[in-house]
């Protein structure tokens, strides 16, 4: 058993208590700027097609940019994979750079074994502006500074709509429209994963993937929540 009695080491203990509390407030302004993002999802059944389920879908992304397409087409197909149900792309079965006719779509999804078709629209985007900032205080003696850090971040949020449709009837079987919100340091690929991982979740809480219930709730490499 140590016991600290001299001023010495006192102030030795103090300077590490506040080497903590540096570290601790460096980690939390880390994380307020890192590159994360949130989903709020608000989603609708059918009525007339409430028994519907789906076997195998084909990932849709209805966006502009080649680039975006792929971001969002992958993050669907990651999570749909992770919770064992089979999906497409739709850049695997079809060539961006060319038109099909409808009756040409439906063939291929015949012979891909696609029933359905999930689709994932930016309706809107833009950035907001937040100010974050922190002060600590240090006492060494008699003198007391003051440490203040922060800074103005410009989040990023998209506004998107899903549909989930039958690939021969081409019915609307669900629908959903969600918010994505991100922080300063988000990326589109943080946006898209969020994106994915609420509407997935909706789906599978919704009851539309056949075979794919919530529980049991495992812990997925990309923080998929059941």
């Amino acid at each position: 058993m140590i016991k600290i009695t001299n001023h010495s080491n006192s102030m030795q203990m103090k300077n590490v208590l506040n080497t903590f509390k540096f570290i601790f407030i460096i980690a939390l302004f880390g994380l307020i700027f890192s590159g994360c993002a949130s989903t709020k999802v608000t989603s609708y059944v059918n009525p007339e097609m409430v028994n519907h389920q789906c076997d195998n879908v084909l990932i849709e992304a209805r966006t502009v940019g080649l680039t975006k397409q792929k971001g969002i087409e992958d993050a669907f197909y990651e999570d749909l994979s992770e919770c064992g149900f089979p999906s497409i792309r739709s850049y695997d079965i079809f060539f961006p750079g060319r038109e099909y006719s409808e009756a040409e779509k439906k063939k291929i999804y015949r012979d891909n074994k696609v029933d359905a078709i999930l689709t994932a629209k930016i309706c809107d985007a833009g950035k907001t502006k937040s100010y974050q900032s922190f002060t600590n205080y240090y006492k060494i003696g008699n003198i007391t500074t003051a440490f203040s850090f922060g800074g103005t971040s410009s989040n990023p949020w998209i506004e998107f709509e899903a549909k989930l449709y039958d690939a021969q009837s081409g019915e609307v079987i669900w629908v959903a429209g969600a918010t994505t919100k991100g922080s300063g340091y988000s990326s589109f690929l943080n946006l898209a994963n969020s994106m994915s991982n609420s509407t997935v979740y909706q789906l599978i809480k919704d009851g539309r993937l056949k075979d794919i219930k919530l529980s049991p709730p495992p812990q997925k490499r990309r923080g998929f929540k059941y």
